[in-house]
This record gives structure tokens, sequence and C-alpha cells, in this order.
């Protein structure tokens, strides 16, 4: 990802189980995202590798964006 606004890239891994996707943010803490969130993502997946969501973190939402779903 690339900084924007002055702000650190934020390094993220993916993993799908199920109907769950859970993020490993840099800081080390997992998230996860509603079953409408990952059915969205995998119908995009279907189009391209090109996945955008957001996450919120410490009460701040930011915008991810993956390059594949494993």
């Amino acid at each position: 990802m690339e900084p924007t606004g002055g702000r650190k890239t934020i390094d993220i891994w993916a993993k799908r189980n199920g109907k769950k996707l859970f993020l490993d943010v840099k800081s080390g803490r997992s998230y996860h995202i509603r079953r409408s969130q990952l059915k969205y993502l995998l119908k995009h997946l279907s189009k391209t590798n090109d996945v955008g969501f957001a996450c919120e973190m410490n009460g701040k939402f930011y915008l991810l964006m993956l390059q594949e779903i494993i």
C-alpha cells in the first residue's frame, strides 16, 4: 500500500477461513469483517485481484487494498 497524507504504510496479511476473512495488521492484532463484506469481496475478486475495503483500527477507518485473498 502506498502511504497517503503523511501516514505510514500498513502491512497486512489476509487469510480466509470458511466464511470469515481474518486480517493480521502490522500492529499484530487480528480483525474480522462481516459475511456480507466477504461476499462482496469474493464477487469482486472473481473480476480482478484488486480488492479494497474499509477497516476500523483504533477508532479510525482505513481503506485497505489487498492484491489477493488466500
